[in-house]
């Protein structure tokens, strides 16, 4: 999940409707949504999207008894501190960074534990813990208190919608006796290995013995892929994968190295102390170790031939028109090595860091830990499939957008000396930037179609498998949004249906068949 870092000015226009509230916000750069409605509504869609909804379902009313299961991507799932159930990730406070409080703040911190198990395999869970999906951005209520009083006409207001779209969906079919449906909401956190067996755990306690079909978004994809492999009878009805990052790319390497800011500028709360502290994210990087030119050194190449923009993020930034390969040497890095992440002074390695020494062991063994799961999951997941997978594989629509122009190479050169150097700032001072040997350039690399923050090419599955695949054109933070909110939910829930109509389809076929035959049997023996 992304969310820009500009300021923004805000209007509000509030217009009166049949029972509660529609209101629109706008800002000069991007129009932004957000819905308004009154308690007694029932549910928190716009009217449009509502007429949306509608069209959907009486398109789309299809009955069926397999359950559907959707999971949500990383940083999709709000978290909270255990003891007072105040949410950390993701609150109005944080957002706006109100009241002020600096980057490490411990109320801002979502670090795991850098502490495992007595085995050693197993991180701990640490202070926080998932108190549910991250519907909107932003959702605002007058509390228990007064709505008790008022539960008439007191407004609901959501902002910026994330996976509150497809969650109501969802919720609304099973309502209206369409179908079983939940949402499997876990902590994006932790290593992949242990969100994929909660993942199967969840869907058999949920619906013991019976197979479910998955809808499922960006990393959760992964997730789903994984268990489809080995658990092909649970997910035989097939799954709708959407934005899935299955090639690896370079795309996450600036979180890790500067961190970013998710409050609008304000303040950030991943810093690269707790990005470095996280297990999930490991997973998304390449396993081999020569490297490729989507990471390149620039340093030799003439100045004016060459633009380098140093420590600007590109993140929740998509760019508008698409660059060309920028020409370099290719840094042989491999991404499973805690000494190459060293030796190249990323991140919690930068000489900048504050972090004592016996704490920097505590990342060092963290990381070779969770580096080794990772890469043998990688390894083992998205292996080429054989023959007898393509059988056993349960049916897949791929959906990803690849209209958004997406940076897929970062540059990287020699640090050079700059007037900003000499001045003494809250984060770094002249020393430190003199021991940094290099800086990094994340912005005027190449960019190829995507959806802003995933590759097209690379959101495929691997060699040996069949798949269909559907173009989207929304943002990868909006593709689970309907379309008059610049998503592609209406899209993707088509294509959900279309998939459980064949499946139904294809199992009366099969009973008819046992059926004929059973009868024919029957016959020859009397």
């Amino acid at each position: 999940m992304m969310m820009r870092s500009s300021h923004v000015v805000v209007s509000i226009v509030v217009l009166r409707v049949t029972s509660g509230f529609v209101t629109t916000i706008r800002n000069p750069h991007r129009r932004l949504f957000f819905t308004w409605s009154s308690s007694s509504s029932s549910s928190s869609f716009t009217t449009t999207q509502q007429e949306s909804l509608s069209a959907h379902k009486q398109q789309q009313n299809f009955q069926t008894n397999v359950p559907l299961i959707f999971i949500h991507g990383m940083k999709g799932s709000h978290l909270s501190d255990r003891s007072t159930n105040e949410k950390v990730w993701l609150s109005l406070s944080g957002l706006f960074n109100l009241p002020p409080k600096p980057d490490e703040h411990t109320d801002r911190d979502l670090s795991l534990p850098l502490t495992y198990d007595s085995d050693g395999t197993k991180q701990d869970l640490g202070n926080l813990q998932v108190n549910g999906l991250v519907n909107h951005i932003v959702s605002l209520g007058l509390g228990d208190e007064y709505s008790s009083t008022y539960s008439s006409y007191l407004p609901k207001m959501e902002f910026l919608p994330f996976y509150g779209h497809v969650s109501q969906h969802l919720e609304q079919l099973q309502t209206d006796g369409i179908r079983p449906t939940r949402c499997f909401v876990y902590d994006w956190r932790r290593s992949l290995p242990e969100v994929s067996k909660d993942f199967y755990d969840f869907c058999e306690n949920e619906f013991p013995n019976t197979p479910v079909q998955v809808l499922a978004h960006s990393m959760g994809g992964l997730v789903t892929f994984d268990q489809m492999r080995q658990h092909p009878e649970k997910f035989a009805p097939g799954a709708v994968l959407v934005g899935v990052p299955f090639g690896t790319g370079i795309q996450y390497f600036q979180d890790l190295h500067r961190g970013y800011y998710t409050e609008l500028g304000r303040c950030r709360q991943f810093t690269p102390a707790s990005q470095f502290a996280l297990s999930s994210h490991w997973s998304f990087f390449n396993t081999s170790e020569k490297g490729d030119d989507t990471f390149v050194d620039v340093s030799e190449y003439p100045e004016n031939n060459v633009k380098f923009q140093p420590d600007v993020s590109a993140i929740g930034k998509p760019g508008t028109t698409f660059q060309e390969t920028v020409p370099g040497k290719v840094i042989p890095f491999d991404f499973y090595d805690v000494n190459d992440w060293e030796r190249n002074q990323v991140g919690i390695f930068c000489p900048s860091s504050s972090i004592d020494s016996s704490t920097m062991e505590l990342y060092k063994k963290h990381m070779k830990i969770q580096l080794a799961i990772a890469k043998e999951w990688r390894q083992t997941t998205f292996r080429r499939g054989t023959k007898q997978c393509q059988e056993d594989m349960p049916p897949l629509v791929v959906c990803q957008t690849n209209t958004v122009p997406t940076l897929n190479q970062i540059l990287r050169r020699r640090r050079q000396q700059r007037n900003e150097d000499t001045t003494t700032t809250t984060t770094r001072n002249y020393h430190d930037q003199q021991q940094q040997q290099w800086e990094y350039d994340y912005t005027s690399g190449r960019s190829v179609p995507g959806d802003g923050r995933i590759d097209f090419n690379k959101s495929f599955p691997p060699q040996g498998f069949s798949y269909e695949t559907i173009c989207l054109e929304s943002l990868h933070a909006k593709q689970m949004c309907w379309e008059e909110e610049d998503g592609s939910l209406g899209t993707i829930m088509n294509q959900v249906t279309k998939q459980i109509q064949e499946h139904t389809a294809s199992n009366n076929e099969v009973e008819k068949s046992l059926a004929k035959s059973l009868s024919s049997s029957s016959s020859s023996r009397s």
